[in-house]
């Protein structure tokens, strides 16, 4: 019994599928029909061996592909029309050119296609006038095909260079893994715009449906487009396919009119049924979030080393993950009190300062999950969210404090190089801490 023999590998075509039939000896650097007795070779260029190779199988069919032409006669017949006063040319009758007569003639695809090869390569602008196709000028202009990039490792590429947060890291992979599998396509060459407006009419539709929250929309939106820039920008290879699919994504937005949903600051009344029962864990959380206007993200980003003291103040500086813009907030008597009572009574090997019962850092769902058990002993209402405590922050300073002094106490960007000097004067947000604390427990 004969041994198999190893499988043809055959070349790819641009969007990166087998061209079967037509394979590269690296050895002779030239391209060759992978079944042929005796070898048929074609050229070393790829473009000019695939035209080669065409012609070559057009040629192995008993039914070769032919072309009809209408073939007309060498002199056009003419009729005559009706009466009409001639001033200039009197001598000559009126005609116009009746309908051509001629024969149909068959020729085989492959010369006409050979020939309108050559007719384009040859010149490219002369060609866009032969063939009435002025886009056909610009061939100048094409760059050499790149082989084709994958949404897969654009989204790989993104996570090993990006290196993102788990948190980041998990939205990002369910969020890109929806629009992979809505356009259903491997390659971003092969990403069309209704593809991408597939996508968005989807999630919209959903969207509007269920009620949801303008987050769960936008979230989705800017990270499809946050993986595909990040390839645009840092990567090397198909950024003319990127820049198109990105300009496409244009159209992921949420209108303004969506994006204005309210600020639901939580209540005095609350806060303090929450801190009644709340256990010395929940109760620094808790206090964290109100304090500094945190998120259940940021309760989870939280390190040691963010913590300090300067000039009888205890403050975080804190860099926010997505934008790196520094966020400095000065604690309370009590918010720094009962953190050090939490570390001391719960010491970790971790940078981080909480984490969970099982001793591992403790994931932003974990904090919602606790929160959701506390309100409900407490006996407040379900739609009081752990979010609450930030806008409840945010709301306590608006109009008290300097515009810039806000948004470095919740994390905004504020312009030009202030930012970087925050850090070193924190006294300068210690209003904010105090307007707060008036706020819900002067």
């Amino acid at each position: 019994m004969s041994r198999k023999g190893r499988p043809p590998k055959f070349v790819n075509d641009p969007n990166g599928r087998p061209i079967v039939g037509l394979s590269y000896s690296k050895s002779s650097n030239r391209y060759y029909a992978t079944y042929s007795k005796p070898r048929k070779w074609f050229a070393i260029e790829f473009k000019e061996s695939l035209f080669k190779f065409q012609k070559y199988l057009s040629k192995q069919k008993e039914d070769e592909a032919v072309v009809e032409i209408y073939v007309p006669q060498t002199t056009p017949t003419y009729q005559k029309t009706g009466e009409i006063d001639w001033v200039d040319i009197p001598d000559e009758p009126v005609v116009i050119p009746a309908a051509y007569e001629g024969d149909i003639t068959s020729i085989p695809e492959i010369l006409l296609l050979q020939k309108a090869r050559e007719i384009i390569l040859s010149d490219p602008i002369a060609a866009a006038t032969k063939f009435g196709i002025p886009e056909l000028s610009r061939l100048d202009d094409l760059p050499r095909l790149e082989k084709p990039l994958t949404l897969k490792s654009i989204f790989n590429f993104y996570i090993e260079r990006r290196n993102p947060s788990k948190d980041e890291t998990r939205k990002a992979e369910s969020f890109f893994k929806e629009f992979m599998k809505s356009v259903g396509v491997k390659t971003i060459r092969e990403v069309t715009c209704d593809m991408v407006h597939d996508y968005k009419d989807k999630y919209w539709n959903e969207y509007k449906e269920r009620g949801l929250s303008y987050h769960w929309l936008r979230g989705r939106f800017t990270k499809v487009k946050t993986v595909l820039n990040y390839s645009k920008k840092n990567g090397r290879t198909n950024k003319r396919e990127l820049s198109r699919v990105l300009d496409w994504c244009k159209c992921l937005s949420v209108p303004a009119d969506d994006a204005t949903e309210q600020a639901q600051p939580i209540e005095r009344e609350d806060v303090h049924k929450l801190f009644e029962v709340a256990n010395l864990k929940m109760k620094t959380i808790m206090l964290f979030g109100l304090n500094c206007g945190y998120y259940a993200k940021d309760i989870h980003d939280l390190k040691k080393t963010m913590i300090k003291h300067k000039k009888g103040l205890n403050y975080i500086v804190f860099p926010r993950e997505k934008n790196k813009h520094m966020r400095v907030n000065v604690l309370w008597d009590e918010t720094k009190e009962a953190l050090d009572e939490y570390m001391a009574k719960n010491p970790n090997d971790l940078d981080y300062v909480f984490t969970s019962q099982y001793g591992t850092l403790m994931d932003p769902h974990d904090v919602q999950r606790c929160f959701g058990r506390l309100r409900k002993k407490a006996g407040v209402l379900s739609d009081v969210k752990f979010n609450n405590f930030r806008d409840g922050a945010a709301t306590a300073l608006f109009g008290k404090v300097n515009s810039d002094m806000l948004k470095v106490t919740i994390g905004h960007r504020i312009k030009g190089e202030k930012s970087k000097y925050i850090s070193v004067k924190p006294e300068q947000v210690s209003d904010c801490a105090k307007y707060i604390w008036q706020e819900y427990f002067g």
